[in-house]
């Protein structure tokens, strides 16, 4: 069970990282051309704030079901805290992405009340960039060669 979630956790966030690249991209692009919004890239906004909450609630399954969680029982925290492995799958990981999530919900909300393009797509750029740059610096892409 736990492999299974593990390859749906790592298979969408390769689509999440996507619609990410699809969301900010498109709104830069938009935002240069002046050009006006499309339900096709509102739905891929969407899609992307979506996917985020699936990721997320996956990878908390695999969080609390994962041999790295162990950990939590046989070592204390200074010693997890010390190692760069066990911070990285026990604390940065996590927390950063539950903040990545976050700050995407965020824009969706703001971005969502807006009537005029330019803000609209500004909200999209600033939080759903800040949230991909989030996701980008602590996903452990090292185990995806694997």
């Amino acid at each position: 069970m736990y492999q299974g979630l593990l390859t749906a956790h790592s298979f969408i966030a390769t689509i999440l990282l996507t619609l990410l690249v699809l969301s900010v991209g498109g709104a830069f692009i938009k935002m240069l051309r002046r050009s006006t919004l499309s339900y096709r890239y509102l739905r891929i906004v969407r899609y992307t704030l979506i996917l985020s909450h699936l990721q997320f609630l996956l990878g908390i399954l695999v969080y609390f079901l994962s041999p790295w969680y162990n950990y939590w029982k046989t070592l204390s925290v200074s010693e997890i805290l010390n190692s760069s492995v066990y911070r990285l799958y026990l604390v940065e990981h996590p927390i950063t992405n539950l903040s990545a999530v976050l700050i995407i919900t965020v824009g969706y909300t703001l971005h969502n009340r807006q009537y005029r393009t330019v803000k609209v797509l500004s909200r999209v750029l600033i939080f759903y960039g800040l949230g991909f740059f989030l996701l980008l610096i602590r996903l452990p892409f090292y185990s995806w060669l694997n």
